[in-house]
This record gives structure tokens, sequence and C-alpha cells, in this order.
């Protein structure tokens, strides 16, 4: 019985080290996820702090940032111009109360209520 003996204790050491393999694998998985989540948290609060910073010195000539501030303000209105072209194309605008997009012929906003701007109503 020894190779029966023997076969057992290979299969035995084989399980041993896949168990303790996969136990490394789901440890490392578990601790990537961890580092992910927390990147995350950080990338949010400093976008948070960026648009804070931003808010709070838009209008400072002086400040250190003032390229960047200037970039920024550049592509916010870069995006409100493609936005405006993209409503015309889609035949909507955007609610100046709420932001959501209605047709451009409604008389109030579906969503908030607003009267539109440039819209009368006739009673």
């Amino acid at each position: 019985m020894g190779f029966l003996d023997q076969l057992k204790d290979t299969i035995t050491d084989a399980g041993a080290k896949a168990q303790t393999k996969a136990k490394e694998v789901a440890d490392t998985v578990s601790l990537k996820n961890q580092i992910h989540t927390e990147e995350k948290k950080q990338m949010e609060l400093f976008v948070r702090l960026g648009k804070a910073y931003f808010e709070a010195h838009k209008d400072d000539e002086n400040d250190a940032m003032v390229a960047d501030i200037t970039t920024i303000k550049a592509s916010i209105e870069a995006i409100k111009n493609l936005n405006d072209q993209l409503s015309a194309l889609k035949g909507t605008r955007v609610c100046a109360n709420c932001g959501e997009e209605v047709d451009k012929d409604a008389v109030f906003c579906p969503k908030c209520g607003a009267k539109s701007e440039g819209s009368s109503t006739e009673n």
C-alpha cells in the first residue's frame, strides 16, 4: 500500500497548496477592491474640492490658478455652445429653471412647471 499512501499524500499536498493559493488570490482581489474604492473616494473628493476652489476663485484675476480657471471657463462655454447646437438639431431647449430638456414649443417645463422663456399663454 505504499503507492496508494504516497498518492494520497501527493493529492493532499496539492489540495492544500491549491487552497492556500485560492486564499491568496481571494485576499489579493479583496485588497485590490478596497484600494480601488479608496482611490475612487479620493478622486470624488478631489473633484469636489476642485469645483469648490473654482467657484470660490473663478473671478480672481490674480489667482495662482488663473490659467486653469480660464481654461475651465472656456470649456464650460464650449460645452454650452455644443449643447445649444445639439438642442437645435433635436428641436429642444433647456429649461432655465431646472435644466431639463424640453420641446422647443412647450409653454411649461414638464419637470418643474416653470413657464418657458419667450412663451405666451392665451387666456
